[in-house]
């Protein structure tokens, strides 16, 4: 099962593998929020709008022993999108 998430970021910096600077904080709360479930968590989309960088982030659940349900994972990603709107500098869209 997957999920997109995507959000404008003021103030985009990147990294030196031109990746969002708070990328692996984003994954690492992904991870955490989604516990075991989390097969990948990977950048689908990147667009620049003068001072502002869209990023659109592809989530894969997955589980080895249960089928996995729409409503646990809508929770999930809700959380998910209430702890990054949170802690980064962003615009949910």
């Amino acid at each position: 099962m997957q999920r997109d998430i995507s959000f404008w970021v003021n103030g985009f910096v990147e990294n030196q593998e031109g990746l969002w600077i708070e990328h692996n904080d984003f994954c690492e709360i992904v991870r955490e929020l989604g516990g075991d479930l989390i097969e990948s968590v990977s950048v689908i989309d990147r667009f620049q709008k003068q001072y502002k960088v869209s990023l659109a982030y592809r989530i894969i659940y997955r589980s080895n022993d249960r089928t996995l349900l729409n409503d646990e994972i809508n929770q999930i990603q809700e959380n998910i999108r209430s702890q990054i709107s949170d802690r980064f500098n962003i615009e949910l869209r």
